[in-house]
């Protein structure tokens, strides 16, 4: 039978952390926990006098082989300034002394690495060791173990140097393992987000994939929120969100605001990069500019020069005003966006605070829902989509509900 990990790990983009050593420990009924195998020699035991010696084995044996109940359990234990992953197999069995086998086959990290995206593999080689032990007997037959220890060098070689190995331990059984890459959590996707596709995936769909994700694919256009979205695909608003976090995961989206007119955008430090790239700038060029728009109209020039005259206070509507002749063949909605996912402007929100209550006024169900909200932490592109009205409706409803103060940030 062969055993077999998918996955991938794209070292261009993310690099994994270094395995400095590999050891298999098992658990003698006379000496109790013991290294059995190491690679390299010596770097969890005395085996070449202490020179290459990383941790002492003794620091950690009761780790690495340790009571019955952190057993077939996922185990990482620092020492040293190193880490140690492993994940320790017990099998009961009367043919085994004591009734008990017990092995781990562990790996070391330097402690402030990430060893994340090893854990699933460390947790699949235990797993693919213990079948080779209940069909085959690799552990306890001594003979056989000789074929698992010979192999400990070669997988130390490969992770660090491909992040996969493929070795052949007889004409049946062979251990195929591969790195999956570790991705931080995605940020909480809310219903005022705007997701904008970065990944063409009509061309990797298909009839297999989830109902939901095929069913907001389509709406998913750079202009509709994500509770838009939910709204006309038809589907459920926390399995919407799901799909959403799901592709933000994968790096298929990122998200922006709500684009408005009366939206207010400020200039970051981040503008000084399009001045040094040439690529980036024609990347620009082309993504803000009206299809067959002649390129005299557009140049990388005008586009800068409006970046900078964005500021605190002034409106997108205003902005335009103000630069009406120098917005010829530019299309002003992807080029706010294009400086919003570049990191060249950033949106400044509005957040209103009730200071002082009407309290004569009886409120309704929706002024109700609007009250609690206006506490300075909800800005207006949350209100305006919880309560489904637009952003005049909502500053009317506040005007009715006391004396409001607006955080701009």
């Amino acid at each position: 039978m062969e055993y077999s990990e998918e996955g991938w790990f794209d070292q261009a983009d993310r690099f994994p952390p270094r395995l400095l050593a590999i050891f298999f420990a098992i658990f003698d009924p006379l000496q109790g926990p013991v290294v059995a195998c190491e690679a390299p020699a010596g770097s969890v035991s005395y085996q070449d006098g202490g020179k290459g010696l990383l941790i002492p084995f003794e620091n950690i044996s009761d780790y690495a082989i340790p009571k019955r109940e952190l057993c077939n359990k996922t185990i990482t234990v620092c020492t040293n300034h190193y880490q140690v992953v492993g994940h320790p197999i017990s099998i009961f069995g009367s043919n085994y002394e004591r009734n008990t086998l017990i092995f781990n086959m562990c790996m070391v990290f330097h402690e402030e690495e990430d060893s994340a995206c090893y854990i699933p593999l460390v947790k699949r080689l235990a797993r693919n060791l213990e079948v080779l032990e209940k069909q085959s007997r690799y552990i306890s037959d001594t003979k056989k173990r000789s074929v698992i220890f010979s192999v400990i060098e070669e997988i130390l070689e490969d992770m660090n140097n491909f992040c996969e190995c493929m070795i052949q331990l007889d004409d049946q059984n062979s251990i195929n393992i591969k790195l999956f890459p570790s991705f931080p959590s995605p940020p909480a996707v809310k219903g005022f987000h705007v997701p904008i596709l970065t990944a063409q995936l009509d061309l990797l769909m298909d009839k297999n994939w989830d109902m939901t994700v095929q069913k907001v694919y389509p709406y998913i256009n750079g202009i509709n929120s994500v509770q838009r979205i939910a709204e006309i695909a038809n589907v459920d608003y926390s399995s919407c969100l799901k799909c959403m976090e799901h592709f933000l995961y994968y790096g298929c989206l990122i998200i922006a605001d709500i684009f408005q007119f009366h939206n207010i955008y400020a200039m970051t430090t981040n503008a000084a990069d399009l001045l040094q790239d040439p690529v980036f700038q024609e990347e620009c060029v082309s993504y803000v500019s009206f299809q067959g728009t002649s390129s005299k109209y557009v140049t990388f020039a005008k586009i800068f020069r409006l970046y900078c005259s964005l500021r605190q206070g002034l409106r997108v509507k205003d902005w335009m005003n103000e630069n009406r002749e120098v917005f010829r063949g530019l299309d002003v909605r992807r080029l706010i966006s294009f400086g919003t996912i570049k990191g060249l402007i950033y949106r400044v929100h509005k957040y209103p605070y009730i200071e002082r209550k009407n309290t004569k006024k009886k409120l309704t169900f929706e002024e109700e829902r609007l009250l609690k909200m206006l506490d300075g932490t909800h800005h207006f592109d949350e209100l305006c989509v919880n309560l489904k009205k637009s952003p005049k409706l909502i500053n009317e409803m506040i005007s009715k509900l006391g004396d409001a103060l607006f955080i701009y940030r």
